[in-house]
Formats: structure tokens, sequence, C-alpha cells
């Protein structure tokens, strides 16, 4: 993706509830990736005025088989630590 200079872009993860922002491309890599969960509040760094929280990503239930870890888990790779918009 950063070759293509998208400045940011989100991965929402149904399994493990939980939104992943790639922000920051630099060399052929995003320098920032932080992961949000239930609670915290995210802004695109395009629209720093429109804010969400996680949780209204995520359906209040996942879809039958969604448990089985069909979708690959995110919560193994190091998140940035930091304020949260």
């Amino acid at each position: 993706m950063t070759e293509a200079e998208v400045p940011e872009y989100w991965i929402v993860n149904l399994v493990d509830r939980e939104l992943v922002v790639f922000r920051c491309p630099e060399e052929g890599a995003y320098r920032d990736r932080i992961t949000y969960r239930a609670g915290d509040r995210v802004a695109a760094e395009a629209w720093q005025d429109v804010v969400i929280e996680a949780s209204e990503l995520f359906p209040a239930s996942l879809p039958a088989g969604a448990t089985d870890r069909a979708l690959p888990s995110t919560s193994s790779s190091s998140s940035r630590t930091g304020a949260k918009s």
C-alpha cells in the first residue's frame, strides 16, 4: 500500500473486535500501527473533527462460523502505545 502513497488505512477485525490503523508510510512500510478496541475513540487523520467509538464498527454479534478464527488475528503484532484520539 505504501507504493500507492495511501497515507492511512483501517482494518476492521470482526473476530477480535479490533480496529487496526496503519499511518505514516515511509520507505515501503507504515511507521505507525495502532490497535483500537471497544471503548477507544478514533479519528482519521484527514478528518480529525469526525471522532467515532471503535465499537461502532463491530456488529452486536458475529455471523455464524466467524468464531472459528477464519479471519487472521492482528493481536499478536505489536501496537504503538500512546494516547488515542
